[in-house]
C-alpha cells in the first residue's frame, strides 16, 4: 500500500512580506552608515579643499598689507599655516620632537639633478625663513640658523666635487668617471665626517654619538644621496623635515652639466647615466612617503612672486622676501653660448617619450 507524501502548508503572503521587512530592517542601519561615511568623507575632503582656500586668501591678504620685507608673524587664530614637516611626523608615527641638540628642528631639503635650479630656490627660501647669509648658498651645500634649530641643505643629484678625482688622470678619462656610490644619509652640520680617504671608518664627534654611533663611514668625494633612507633618518629622529624637489627641462639641464669648462660632466654617455640615477632617486621618493613639494623652474621663472608666494605657503613660511629672477635658461638659447647639440643624448630623451620611468634605484 503506498503512502503518498505529505506536503507542507504553503507559507502565507503576509509571513513572507514580514521576513522580508524584518531582514531589510536589520541590514539598513549598515546601509546608511557606508552611505553617510561616504558622504562624510566627500565633504571633509571638500571642507578641507574650502579651509585651505580660505587660509590661503588670508595669508595674501596678511602678506599684501604687511610693509615688512621678509619674515612675517600672525596670529594663530587667525588662520592655520600648513606645517608638512609636522604632519609628516604624526601620520608616520615618528617622534615629535628632536632626540638631540646636534640635530635641527627643522630641514629644508632641496633636491634635484644638477643644473636643475635647486640652488635658487634653496637661496629664495632660505632668505624667506630669515637664515643669516642666506647667500652662503652659492658656495656651500649647507646652512644653519644661529642657534642651529632650523638647517637648509643643497642636494645636487649626485653632489660632491670631482675635482680630486680627476687629479692623475688623462684628458680623454677626466669625464669617464662612472659608478658613484650612493649614500643611505647626509650627517647634520656639526656631525658630518671628513677624510682625506673616502669610505674609511672615522670617529664620530662625541655630541653626535647618541644618534650616529661612535664610528661612521665617510662619504666619497663624488655620490649621490639616497633620499628616500635620508628623510626617513631625520624623521625618525624627530626632525621636522620639508623636502623640496626641483625639476627642469631635461635639455636645459644637460645644457649646463655639459658646457664646456664649467660643465659638472663633459661625457655625454656618463652625463645620461648620471641623469637616469638622479631621476631614478627621485621618482622612488616620491613613491616611498617622502611627499616632496615639486617646484617647477620653468614655471617659477614664469609667474615669479604668485608662485613663490604658493611654495612659501605650502611650506609654512611666513614671508615677502623676494628673490632677484634670472632665467638661467635663456643664455642657453642662443647660438654660440652652448656648446651646441648632443646627439647621444638627445637620441635618449626621444627614445624614452611614452616610456614609463623605473622607480627603482638603478645599482
Amino acid at each position: 500500500m503506498g503512502y503518498r507524501q505529505q506536503q507542507k502548508p504553503p507559507v502565507p503572503l503576509f509571513a513572507l512580506t514580514l521576513l522580508f521587512l524584518l531582514n531589510l530592517y536589520t541590514q539598513f542601519p549598515s546601509c546608511v552608515n557606508n552611505i553617510y561615511s561616504q558622504k562624510h568623507q566627500q565633504w571633509d575632503q571638500s571642507s578641507t579643499a574650502i579651509k585651505e582656500e580660505r587660509d590661503y586668501a588670508m595669508y595674501l591678504k596678511l602678506i599684501q598689507s604687511s610693509n615688512a620685507s621678509s619674515q612675517l608673524t600672525i596670529n594663530a587664530t587667525e588662520f592655520k599655516l600648513p606645517d608638512p614637516g609636522l604632519e609628516a611626523l604624526t601620520a608616520g608615527g615618528y617622534p615629535t620632537q628632536r632626540v638631540s641638540d646636534a640635530l635641527p628642528e627643522k630641514m629644508y631639503l632641496i633636491y634635484g639633478v644638477e643644473s636643475s635650479g635647486t640652488k635658487f630656490v634653496a637661496e629664495a627660501l632660505a632668505g624667506a625663513v630669515g637664515l643669516p647669509d642666506w647667500y652662503d648658498l652659492s658656495f656651500t651645500d649647507t646652512l644653519e640658523s644661529n642657534d642651529n634649530k632650523v638647517h637648509f641643505q643643497h642636494l645636487s643629484l649626485p653632489s660632491g666635487s670631482n675635482e680630486v678625482l680627476k687629479e692623475g688622470l688623462q684628458e680623454h678619462e677626466k669625464w669617464s668617471l662612472e659608478n658613484l656610490s650612493i649614500v643611505p644619509v647626509y650627517y647634520p652640520t656639526g656631525c658630518r665626517v671628513q677624510s682625506e680617504v673616502p669610505s674609511a671608518m672615522v670617529p664620530v664627534p662625541r655630541r653626535c654619538r647618541s644618534v650616529m654611533g661612535k664610528e661612521v663611514m665617510t662619504p666619497p668625494h663624488r655620490y649621490f644621496v639616497n633620499i628616500t633612507s635620508h628623510v626617513q633618518w631625520y624623521r625618525e629622529r624627530g626632525v621636522k623635515v620639508y623636502p623640496v624637489m626641483v625639476v627642469r627641462d631635461p635639455m636645459f639641464h644637460f645644457s649646463g652639466i655639459l658646457a664646456p669648462y664649467r660643465g659638472h660632466c663633459q661625457n655625454p654617455e656618463k652625463a645620461y647615466e648620471q641623469y637616469e640615477q638622479g631621476r631614478a632617486i627621485m621618482a622612488e621618493a616620491l613613491n616611498s612617503g617622502v611627499q616632496p613639494l615639486i617646484v617647477s623652474y620653468e614655471t617659477l621663472l614664469t609667474l615669479q612672486m604668485p608662485y613663490l608666494q604658493h611654495i612659501y605657503f605650502q611650506l609654512g613660511i611666513v614671508s615677502k622676501h623676494r628673490p632677484s629672477f634670472v632665467n638661467g635658461n635663456t643664455k642657453k638659447l642662443y647660438p654660440g653660448r652652448s656648446h651646441g647639440p648632443v646627439p647621444h643624448v638627445e637620441q635618449e630623451l626621444i627614445r624614452q617619450d611614452g616610456t614609463v620611468l623605473k622607480s627603482s634605484i638603478m645599482v
